[in-house]
């Protein structure tokens, strides 16, 4: 791992201790991770693992349980957010969107929408850095080709395709 933020800045993300149960199944156990800015990382592992469990905590789709020694979960060092503001730092692209989405919009306005936590642009101002922002995304992951492409007509599995 590489980092260009200084270590004295807060972490991006910091869990210590922190266990989430669905139901009655217990999907992360114990957790501790850290992860600076501009750290790249990649999370690996089976079928089981416990991959998607830990990007939906830290969506907050599923939530910490409070454990006897208690844990630690902080984004950029704070426990807590507006959903918005940490939207501005944070971005999560996971297959989970491909079985939710049934509308007919372009990769293009998928990729744009992400600024707004949303599934299409609706009457959200696009700017010119977002547009820029969406031109370097589609650039290095090389799929200009799929802009004006249906999101239902697209594949989640096969490589090189959004």
């Amino acid at each position: 791992m590489t980092s260009r933020t200084p270590p004295t800045a807060p972490p991006l993300l910091e869990f210590d201790n922190v266990t989430v149960y669905r139901g009655d199944k217990k999907v992360l156990d114990s957790l501790s991770v850290t992860i600076r800015e501009g750290e790249n990382v990649a999370i690996l592992g089976p079928n089981g693992a416990g991959k998607s469990s830990f990007i939906k905590t830290i969506t907050r789709e599923y939530n910490p349980v409070v454990a006897v020694d208690g844990f630690t979960f902080r984004m950029r060092g704070r426990e807590v957010w507006d959903v918005f503001e940490l939207r501005s730092f944070l971005g999560v692209v996971s297959n989970d969107l491909q079985y939710t989405f049934m509308r007919e919009l372009p990769g293009r306005e998928v990729i744009l929408s992400g600024f707004f936590s949303s599934i299409g642009l609706f009457n959200h101002p696009v700017t010119a850095k977002m547009e820029d922002k969406a031109d370097r995304i589609v650039s290095f992951l090389e799929i200009d080709h799929l802009q004006e492409k249906p999101m239902t007509e697209m594949s989640s599995e096969k490589p090189g395709v959004f």
